[in-house]
């Protein structure tokens, strides 16, 4: 795991998974958007908010669309806006994660997941967030030590999730 603050705030954390899987089958649950995005243990909840579109957020419809995200931890905190910021089929997808006050304020950050394909049984997944700290007052090590539990925290569910489906698999396979 990777863990950058640069001059001014700004945050770079990235988390590097190596599956014992196809990079297909993780691409089949990273596509469920909604739930996927929940495996950060900071996002309870998320639901798409185009004012035209429907409740569910369909994969062929995902670039641009609009999000609300609802973050809680111990029961406390926000809802914060989202958009779908790139979406690439088999490959992965970018979206914002803002405050509703504001785009300069409550650390306004992009997260990425990206899977690869580094041999047929095998995938590496990249989960990223980026983006400028705006608590001030927050020392480095505080804001490096937070990052360091949401990254962590949300490979251990990615894990669990994943190792899951590769167990459902390997018995579908055997039928």
């Amino acid at each position: 795991m990777s863990v950058q603050i640069r001059s001014g705030g700004r945050v770079h954390a990235e988390e590097v998974i190596d599956l014992p899987m196809p990079a297909s089958a993780v691409w089949g649950q990273m596509r469920d958007l909604k739930r996927f995005l929940t495996l950060d243990p900071l996002h309870i909840d998320v639901r798409r908010t185009d004012a035209d579109a429907p409740s569910d957020c369909e994969p062929t419809s995902m670039r641009r669309c609009s999000l609300t995200i609802r973050h809680r931890l111990l029961g406390v905190g926000v809802d914060r806006r989202s958009r779908v910021l790139w979406w690439r089929e088999g490959r992965g997808y970018a979206v914002s994660d803002l405050s509703t006050r504001g785009v300069r304020v409550g650390f306004p950050h992009v997260c990425k997941y990206e899977v690869e394909r580094i041999t047929p049984d095998r995938s590496r997944l990249r989960v990223s967030a980026t983006g400028k700290w705006t608590a001030v007052w927050m020392p480095t090590w505080m804001i490096r030590a937070w990052m360091w539990w949401v990254m962590r925290a949300t490979r251990s569910r990615i894990e669990i999730e994943l190792q899951m489906v590769e167990i459902m698999r390997r018995r579908a396979m055997r039928k």
